[in-house]
């Protein structure tokens, strides 16, 4: 049987039966090569994003304790624009 499926082979790939299949299978691999150039491409742009993500969080993070420090202070005074407002009628 081994001695049969070498010459079939070759007999097929003379007679130009397989250049069908193996054009197909170049053009599949072409794709594929596209499609992993394009994944590397948004990988890339992944982690520029995380990384700028992650300097809004820390920005972010510094501002809300610029905040907690002038709200408690605010809080000393007199408890700032909140306390001194007019109640708005039909708010809670």
């Amino acid at each position: 049987m081994n001695r049969l499926v070498l010459p079939a082979v070759l007999l097929l790939t003379l007679t130009g039966c397989l250049s069908p299949v193996t054009r197909r299978l170049d053009e599949t691999n072409q794709r594929l090569e596209e499609i992993q150039r394009q994944l590397a491409a948004t990988n890339s742009q992944l982690g520029e994003t995380t990384a700028e993500l992650r300097k809004v969080e820390a920005h972010l993070d510094e501002s809300s304790g610029r905040l907690r420090n002038v709200e408690r202070y605010l809080k000393r005074f007199g408890g700032g624009a909140e306390a001194a407002a007019p109640p708005v009628p039909g708010q809670p």
